[in-house]
């Protein structure tokens, strides 16, 4: 599995701005064909392109970034929108 470079809370940290949001991080998201598998993702409803700009963001390999935006895969969820990541998991706090 592929470790992003940010944890949970600096990627949170990132999304403070946007209070008027509901933004919620999921580290055991198993999706559409993941067969039991998880990834971390993201419950949100941010536009689309706002979510790949605070991501690209946290990476100083742009291309990791790139790499991981095209395995995300979006799942509704009431609301919301669960944007996922399979994969991919979120680096340890520490």
């Amino acid at each position: 599995m592929n470790v992003t470079p940010f944890t949970e809370s600096e990627l949170m940290a990132r999304f403070e701005e946007f209070e008027y949001y509901d933004i919620k991080v999921r580290k055991d998201y198993s999706g559409r064909g993941m067969y039991g598998a998880s990834c971390f993702g993201i419950v949100h409803d941010l536009p689309d392109a706002v979510l790949g700009g605070i991501i690209v963001g946290l990476f100083e390999d742009k291309f990791e970034a790139i790499n991981m935006l095209e395995s995300a895969r979006i799942d509704n969820m009431g609301r919301s929108t669960i944007t996922y990541f399979p994969g991919w998991g979120l680096k340890e706090e520490g």
